[in-house]
């Protein structure tokens, strides 16, 4: 079954998108639901027609403020807070890797960028966090802030009077947040019995 909403195949069956959280429910089923729906509130009126066209229309537009702070009411709110988690580990990982191979290749005797090799290590563990992440569990989006927090900690003692990139750690801090606040609001569904896959 492909998403309408962002193409992701998913499993038949599934009623949401694994990727974004959308209802994989036919637009004809909604819409006959919604036609009943409408018919409750006033038959084949103008108010029926109206909530006839809210059931299937898209998602609604996010504000600009859940961009940086989704809500995690819905399985596709949550899942969309989840994925901000995912990218965040993502960069964190390709951009050490860069400035590795950056430092041992372009420039070894430059004290800028005097990055060890065992900061691969670093990168894989932030990868393996972004597959956790993506496996939406939620020990692997805690890890992600605590180590994040742990490596800037070290960084802001090592920085040698260079300022820090205060925008960049509270934009990734916000995506990690995001990720546990996604993958708990996702576990409290499972356990209410509600569906969320």
């Amino acid at each position: 079954m492909v998403c309408r909403h962002c193409g992701s195949s998913s499993n038949p069956g599934a009623r949401f998108c694994k990727t974004c959280g959308v209802s994989l429910a036919p637009l004809a089923v909604a819409g006959a639901s919604a036609s009943a729906v409408g018919s409750a509130a006033g038959g084949h009126g103008a108010a029926g027609h109206a909530i006839g066209k809210t059931a299937v229309s898209a998602p609604a537009q996010r504000k600009g403020f859940e961009w940086v702070w989704p809500a995690v009411d819905t399985p596709e709110s949550a899942r969309f807070a989840v994925r901000q988690a995912f990218w965040a580990a993502i960069f964190v990982c390709g951009a050490t890797t860069l400035v590795v191979w950056i430092s041992a290749l372009a420039a070894p005797t430059d004290p800028r960028l005097q990055f060890a090799p065992s900061a691969l290590v670093d990168a894989a563990i932030f990868g393996a966090i972004a597959f956790g992440i993506w496996k939406e569990s939620r020990a692997a989006a805690v890890a992600g802030l605590t180590v994040y927090l742990l490596e800037q900690l070290y960084m802001l003692t090592q920085l040698a009077g260079r300022p820090p990139n205060f925008i960049l750690m509270a934009i990734l801090i916000c995506g990690f947040l995001g990720g546990i606040r996604g993958t708990w609001a996702l576990h409290d569904m499972r356990a209410r019995g509600l569906h969320t896959s």
